[in-house]
């Protein structure tokens, strides 16, 4: 692979790994915003419908409220996980992805700069100078 194929490779690794982490991102934008706006409406709502609102369908509303209101923190905690998780394999590939490419980098300039260009040339190597 010459330096314009690792150049092109390294740029593909930068986008994903950029992609990754702008994905992250929104997820923890959504669980921001179910926390505070979205989290915030329905305790509003809860307290607005107990005082105004009495009796046993007023409770039953509520209560359904108070879980949707539960799972909603939940699935918000579960994003910000999500996003860390995302943060913690993008970073981890990206560098595994870019030390390969370095190892590939100078396993080619070595063996371009040896004598024959790599494998053919000296040595028993299958019968006489012209390579494996």
């Amino acid at each position: 692979m010459n330096d314009f194929m690792y150049s092109i490779r390294e740029g593909t690794i930068r986008f994903n790994y950029s992609r990754a982490l702008q994905q992250a991102e929104r997820l923890e934008e959504i669980a921001a915003r179910i926390k505070g706006e979205i989290c915030g409406n329905i305790s509003d709502t809860i307290e607005t419908s107990r005082y105004c609102w009495k009796g046993n369908p007023a409770n039953n509303y509520c209560e359904k409220l108070r879980r949707l209101l539960e799972e909603l923190r939940v699935a918000a905690v579960n994003y910000e996980k999500i996003a860390q998780t995302i943060r913690s394999i993008a970073r981890r590939n990206y560098d595994k992805e870019m030390r390969a490419i370095q190892i590939a980098r100078e396993r080619s300039y070595r063996n371009s700069g040896s004598a024959g260009g790599g494998f053919s040339g000296g040595g028993n190597h299958g019968g006489g100078g012209g390579g494996w």
